[in-house]
């Protein structure tokens, strides 16, 4: 009869079964949509830098980053430096998606402002 309490006492010090973890976001879903003026498209390296409001940023691209200009669907070959752009990037900086807009006047992107923008005027 000394077996039940060694039996007891083993399946009391036996650690408890943890709960699983909650899912991780799987690394390929669109974490952010990011909007800017591009500054350098470098297909070599498959990269593309705009300027946003946070400052310059790069992503990549692959074969499966959809292009879509204003009429259709382009490649990254529609995309050129003062084109203004959304796009839909990944936790790794990989642009899923790059919609073109219009260029901004002149070709360059606009300059950061050291001061923050005035807020709007409630309307009377």
């Amino acid at each position: 009869m000394l077996l039940a309490p060694a039996l007891a006492l083993a399946l009391l010090s036996s650690p408890t079964p943890e709960r699983p973890a909650a899912p991780e976001r799987p690394r390929a879903a669109v974490l952010e949509e990011v909007s800017g003026v591009v500054v350098q498209v470098d297909r070599k390296t498959h990269r593309i830098e705009i300027e946003t409001q946070a400052g310059r940023t790069t992503f990549s691209l692959d074969r499966n980053t959809m292009v879509y200009t204003g009429r259709s669907l382009g490649t990254v070959l529609d995309v050129k430096p003062g084109d203004r752009v959304r796009l839909g990037r990944n936790a790794e900086f990989r642009a899923y998606w790059v919609q073109v807009g219009p260029a901004e006047a002149g070709g360059s992107p606009p300059a950061r402002s050291a001061e923050p923008a005035e807020p709007a005027k409630p309307a009377r």
